[in-house]
């Protein structure tokens, strides 16, 4: 079985025009895989017309086209840097219903984004025993904190307590503002 641990499900709808997210060409050069000469061109992002579609049709069909039996998907709010890119918890949930069997939904939450630990902890619980979801999503390159940050702890281990793995996102990311030494 083929697993792709780094799927992107989104439609149009979760990102902004208004050049203050991540639409803004200043800010962000998306890369798109052109599947048939196996090369990743780099692109400067011009606007949300150019975006590529990635509903779950299109990451479906193309999974089929490479082989991949399964993908992990995940819920996301980038608005940690002042951008208005957000794919709800209900919308990943969807997805994983349309197309059962196909994906493995991964509840991308920023602590940072919460008063308390605790609420996250609902958050990630809500997620797991209401939606279905498979694993927690962390971002630290994107909220600025380091995956050690004993801030964590109570999410690793409620993680634990649900038997459920955690995804940490980790390398370069073309965000203007996302701190390297957390990447």
């Amino acid at each position: 079985m083929i697993i792709d641990f780094h799927c992107h499900v989104l439609e149009h709808k979760h990102l902004d025009d208004d050049g203050t997210g991540l639409n803004n060409p200043l800010i962000c050069e998306w890369t798109w895989s052109d599947r048939p000469a196996g090369k990743v061109p780099t692109m400067p992002y011009q606007g949300i017309a150019n975006f590529p579609r990635m509903g779950g049709e299109e990451v479906v069909k193309d999974m089929d086209e490479n082989g991949v039996d399964k993908g992990v998907i995940c819920s996301w709010n980038l608005k940690y840097l002042g951008n208005k890119a957000v794919i709800p918890h209900q919308y990943i949930a969807d997805v994983i219903e349309k197309y059962p069997g196909r994906f493995i939904g991964l509840a991308g939450i920023d602590p940072d984004l919460h008063a308390r630990c605790q609420d996250a902890c609902k958050e990630l619980e809500y997620c797991v025993k209401h939606l279905g979801f498979s694993g927690l999503k962390l971002f630290p390159i994107y909220a600025n904190y380091s995956p050690d940050d004993p801030r964590l702890f109570p999410l690793y281990e409620k993680c634990i307590e649900l038997g459920i793995f955690v995804q940490i996102h980790m390398g370069l990311v073309t965000l203007a503002g996302a701190p390297l030494k957390y990447g």
